[in-house]
């Protein structure tokens, strides 16, 4: 709620935005202030929970592109934001967002899958380093989101990720705002019955 008013608010001349922490009060205000002396607060309850620490290192996952976060915002768009995960697969040669096994059901209530996909070139990332094919699941809302707070910043956002169930990992770095942002997502294993392809293609590799 917060986001959706801090971008109508810049479309209405947003000039300062302060951000004010209640411990206390475990409040959290957003109060904008626009332009003709017009000033917007928002406030949100937040709940103190035991911090966690993801471990991860960029440098070990064997693929990792780069690309503008508006261009990913612009692909995502055409999922439906009911969907709760999205599917990334990749090889050397395309980029493929997707969504499987949707259940639609027609007018005599038979249910059939409907697959939906966006495919890219490498030429449109800003740097595409791919080792091995790869497949993994994660959810659509958060990367929405995320996605949305880079794109708000214009930065280009670098994904690291390889095999099902390890987690993929965004990073975006603004050097003239002197903060950069890393946000660790938790990817689906494989399911029962599934084989994850990263690791077939590596065995067809070595016969």
């Amino acid at each position: 709620r917060c986001m959706s008013a801090l971008h109508a608010a810049l479309s209405s001349k947003l000039t300062r935005l302060e951000l004010i922490f209640d411990d206390l009060g475990s409040d959290l205000s957003f109060i904008l202030h626009c332009r003709y002396n017009i000033i917007k607060v928002h406030s949100c309850f937040y709940i103190d929970c035991e911090k966690l620490q993801a471990r991860f290192d960029k440098l070990s996952y064997k693929n990792c592109v780069s690309v503008m976060s508006k261009t990913l915002q612009e692909l995502t768009a055409h999922f439906p934001p009911k969907w709760d995960e999205i599917t990334i697969c990749v090889t050397k040669d395309q980029f493929i967002i997707k969504k499987c096994d949707e259940i639609v059901r027609d007018d005599d209530s038979v249910a059939v899958g409907m697959n939906f996909q966006v495919v890219c070139e490498p030429r449109e990332f800003l740097s595409y380093d791919i080792q091995y094919q790869s497949d993994i699941t994660f959810c659509l809302r958060e990367f929405k989101f995320l996605l949305g707070l880079a794109d708000l910043l214009n930065l280009p956002m670098t994904m690291y990720f390889d095999s099902r169930g390890r987690p993929i990992v965004f990073y975006f770095d603004a050097e003239e705002l002197h903060f950069d942002g890393t946000f660790v997502f938790a990817t689906i294993a494989n399911r029962e019955g599934e084989t994850d392809p990263s690791i077939s293609m590596t065995q067809s590799n070595l016969k």
